[in-house]
């Protein structure tokens, strides 16, 4: 019997050099290029400062805004110093369609606590359960409405109202299409969640100091669409290159 062939060893020596080479050269660089710089943003409120509203369940020591109160934020959404707004949903409304879809995301929870919701704007995907959870000792309820129609003007029937009367029960639920849904309590009126549902990452909720961002988003032309329940919405076009900071200005 002969010695036992290297030859095929030696091969794949000689591609891991070629390759090592090829990277050197820059030819197969667009492979390993890294994402985009992140755009990052901030949203604004240019009114002027309104007094902390004083809300219909005072044992919160303020709670939200009461029906017919002239002030426009409730305590959930304070304005910073430098004016920024809490709270605020803001997203692509342009996407590249090519890096669109359901995202491979674990369920996220939506919870009621000290009579009201834990969170008052989140985000998930087309698809992915949204669990909302009652942590309080209170009777209850869910009811999801759609704020904006879905694509094509379509009627999905997306939407639930289910109760939550004991401390532990829960309720998951998939959206089925994009767009905004108000989940809100009829029991407790002033407890309500802006859920946004979006088949594209380029989505952010503004955090306590009114900043978000956006990682990847590749360049090109975009419009941004802000929104706030009391604010409404607010829109900007414009070119990203490289990343890039966008300030929204109610």
């Amino acid at each position: 019997m002969g010695a036992p062939s290297i030859r095929p060893i030696t091969f794949y020596r000689r591609a891991a050099y070629a390759v090592i080479a090829l990277l050197g050269a820059g030819v197969v660089w667009h492979v390993w290029r890294p994402a985009p710089d992140r755009v990052t943003g901030v949203v604004r409120y240019a009114g002027a400062t309104p007094t902390p509203a004083r809300g219909p369940y005072p044992m919160r020591g303020g709670g939200p805004t009461a029906a017919g109160d002239d002030n426009v934020f409730d305590t959930r959404s304070e304005l910073t110093p430098g004016g920024g707004v809490a709270g605020v949903l803001v997203y692509v409304l342009d996407p590249p369609r090519s890096q669109t879809g359901a995202g491979p995301h674990p369920g996220v929870d939506l919870v009621f606590r000290d009579f009201d919701f834990v969170e008052q704007a989140k985000i998930v995907w087309v698809g992915q359960r949204l669990v909302v959870r009652n942590a309080w000792p209170a009777l209850t309820n869910a009811h999801a409405t759609r704020q904006t129609p879905p694509p094509g003007g379509r009627d999905v029937g997306d939407g639930f109202n289910v109760a939550l009367p004991t401390v532990g029960s829960s309720f998951p639920y998939a959206f089925e299409s994009p767009g905004r849904v108000e989940v809100r309590s009829d029991i407790f009126q002033w407890a309500r969640c802006q859920v946004l549902v979006t088949d594209h990452p380029w989505a952010a909720v503004t955090d306590e100091s009114g900043r978000f961002e956006m990682p990847g988003l590749p360049e090109g032309r975009y419009t941004f669409e802000a929104y706030h329940p009391k604010l409404g919405v607010k829109r900007l076009t414009g070119e990203v290159r490289g990343g890039g900071k966008i300030v929204i200005a109610y």
